[in-house]
């Protein structure tokens, strides 16, 4: 009966013991050689409202000129970067999209621009990554 009592007690405190850590799962990226982590306790988020980053890139956004001779009427615009620690956005590649824009380094130099509160991981600020999705209609 000792025994089951002790088991009772000392499995749950192991299990529930477990370190922190393996909730935070990092990678590498392979355009910035940057360890980032994936899998984090809480996200970064964007300073200012998000939505002033779309209505800025939806203000300065141009269409290409061979968008506009496809024919195209809309694009969906992807984007991954990561945040840094300190906040900073580094890192920014168009997934989808990019063939569209005229203006690709501008758009890029707009999420470049914002500053973020970093992700939490542990009680300690990471870098993590951020995926922006946005869909652009011409006409």
């Amino acid at each position: 009966m000792k025994l089951i009592a002790l088991l009772l007690f000392i499995i749950p405190s192991l299990v529930f013991s477990q370190d922190k850590n393996s909730a935070c799962e990092t990678k590498v990226d392979t355009l910035t050689n940057t360890l980032y982590y994936s899998n984090v306790d809480v996200s970064a988020r964007h300073i200012d409202n998000r939505n002033s980053l779309f209505k800025e890139i939806s203000q300065k956004v141009r269409v290409s000129q061979e968008a506009k001779r496809m024919g195209l009427d809309g694009v969906k615009l992807l984007a991954f970067y990561l945040i840094t620690e300190d906040g900073d956005v580094t890192g920014v590649r168009f997934i989808r999209g990019e063939d569209q824009l005229a203006n690709k380094e501008e758009i890029k130099s707009i999420i470049e621009s914002k500053k973020w509160k970093p992700a939490i991981c542990n009680n300690e600020k990471v870098t993590s990554t951020m995926m922006f999705t946005m869909q652009l209609c011409y006409k």
